[in-house]
């Protein structure tokens, strides 16, 4: 059946001021929904009991509705949004960046993104005559030392280093930049970069410990957790949770739960030495766990079976910002305990794992004999 329809095509008019900006459009001839057209229902005159016409109260007896369509035109917030950042894109070789990403994930970084605005931040506070910490200062003191590793590397690949900061510093950025000698950005972050790579070990140990202690706490939100684990490692737990006749979901779930409860002092969860001692291994790493990790498959484990408030209170006691980084903290204490039950480094003594009863066939169908004769005997009465 053929039908016609009305189209608004939306567009901004050519002449608009500054302010407010509203323009109304009216449809007419709509059928009412509450009478289906018909503009009456069946109803009974007062005082008698004859069947009348009694008026729809929606369209008033007409059967048809009027559509009153009001545009507001406003700025668009997507543009606010981007307000909000500045955007800082380099090009680098394509070794320094490799370099520098390795770096990165060694010592433990959350990404390149937060070291690139902690070193630019800190230099423009010390161009200014601010302080920054003994860690950075050593970094930011070699940018002199070290020669222009782009004249070096300028007939090498490129790369795009990409990073988002606040716009309120792109002033005082530019001012830096004039101030130090280094003509444009792309220079600068050249040498931040090569000055980061150029540290020592344990200046860039104690950077990360820094960047991590400012990292906001995040309470876990939601009813799942979620994180990526390599294509390898999926692969090793999926065969595991096959074994033991579960999800993955669900083995990673008992895991956390289980980690959760040791903590828990007469919870009455336990573990073995050997377990403990990696649990504390693993859980004592400051900063970020991703360079374990790439992001090839997709984990999560429930939040509802352990508790939000649980997971909280162990992520505060050791350190850990994110719920995300919480799980990886799990995925890796069960691959590495599972490794080491392959290899038989760690046996299970008969305390470690709870006693399970046998039920006795018999009594079993005994009861749900009882069930059933129960059941038929209420339903016949």
């Amino acid at each position: 059946m053929s039908r016609i329809k009305k189209q608004l095509e939306i567009c901004p008019p050519a002449y608009m001021c500054k302010g407010p900006n509203r323009e109304n459009f009216v449809s007419t001839g709509h059928k009412c929904g509450y009478c289906k057209g018909n503009g009456w229902f069946w109803g009974t005159e007062k005082g008698s009991r004859e069947d009348v016409h009694v008026p729809c109260p929606v369209c008033g007896g007409s059967g048809e509705l009027d559509a009153i369509i009001t545009v507001d035109w406003k700025p668009s917030s997507k543009w606010a949004m981007r307000k909000e950042y500045y955007n800082y894109v380099v090009k680098l070789p394509v070794l320094l960046h490799e370099l520098f990403r390795g770096k990165v994930a060694d010592y433990h970084f959350s990404d390149m993104t937060v070291v690139m605005n902690h070193l630019v931040k800190s230099y423009i506070r010390m161009t200014d005559g601010g302080r920054v910490s003994t860690a950075t200062r050593r970094i930011l003191l070699c940018m002199d030392r070290i020669p222009d590793m782009s004249f070096f590397f300028r007939r090498q690949e490129k790369s795009v280093l990409f990073f988002e900061m606040d716009p309120a510093v792109a002033g005082s950025l530019q001012r830096a930049i004039i101030a130090g000698g280094w003509g444009n950005r792309q220079r600068l972050v050249v040498r931040l970069v090569c000055a980061f790579c150029c540290g020592a070990g344990v200046t860039l140990n104690n950077l990360s410990m820094e960047l991590a202690s400012e990292e906001v706490f995040r309470r876990p939100e939601g009813y799942l957790i979620h994180t990526y684990v390599s294509n390898y490692q999926y692969v090793f737990l999926k065969e595991t949770a096959a074994a033991q006749r579960m999800s993955v979901e669900g083995m990673l779930t008992a895991a956390a739960e289980l980690l959760v409860g040791t903590d828990d002092e007469g919870s009455g969860y336990h573990i073995p030495e050997s377990l403990g001692r990696i649990a504390d291994r693993v859980f004592e790493v400051r900063g970020s766990t991703l360079k374990d990790f790439r992001r090839q498959c997709l984990v999560s484990i429930r939040t509802n079976t352990i508790g939000p408030d649980r997971i909280a209170s162990f992520m505060e006691k050791h350190g850990i910002a994110s719920a995300r980084e919480f799980l990886r903290r799990v995925v890796l204490f069960f691959l590495e305990a599972r490794y080491l039950i392959y290899r038989k480094e760690v046996e299970l003594d008969e305390d470690d794992l709870p006693e399970e009863e046998e039920t006795d066939w018999e009594e079993t169908m005994y009861s749900q004999y009882q069930k059933r004769d129960f059941a038929i005997s209420t339903y016949n009465y």
